[in-house]
Parts: C-alpha cells; sequence; structure tokens
C-alpha cells in the first residue's frame, strides 16, 4: 500500500487536533459545531505547521522507512 497525498495529511491532521485541539482546515467539524471557524482553524493551522510540519514530515517519513511494503 502506497501511503499518498490524503493519508499523510491525515496523520497531520490527527497530531493538529490532538495537540491544539481544532480540527485541521480541509476536515469537516462535527454537526453539532462547536468548532471554531474556519478563519480561526487556518491561522492556527498556519502557527501549528511553521512550528511543528517540519516533524510532523520527519515522522510520515520515518513510517516509509520503518514499514517500507506498506508506506512505500
Amino acid at each position: 500500500m502506497k501511503l499518498n497525498e490524503i493519508e499523510e495529511y491525515e496523520f497531520k491532521a490527527e497530531a493538529f487536533r490532538i495537540m491544539t485541539g481544532h480540527m485541521a482546515p480541509g476536515k469537516d467539524v462535527g454537526m453539532m459545531g462547536g468548532g471554531a471557524p474556519y478563519e480561526e482553524r487556518v491561522a492556527a493551522w498556519t502557527q501549528w505547521e511553521a512550528s511543528h510540519g517540519a516533524t510532523a514530515n520527519a515522522f510520515v517519513k520515518a513510517l516509509r522507512v520503518i514499514d517500507g511494503d506498506r508506506y512505500a
């Protein structure tokens, strides 16, 4: 199984959610709402990417090394 761009984004989006409590831009907020407005999530994502994006990208690359057949 090849890890595609959508799957890479899912890894990063989940890390973002865990660390910030926000849904990543492009992810649906639950039907009951309660999430931050889109603009606020984009600003938080931009800041998070600047601070943690390199680490998240390194993790995705490490998955490929650990299990190359699955994440090649």
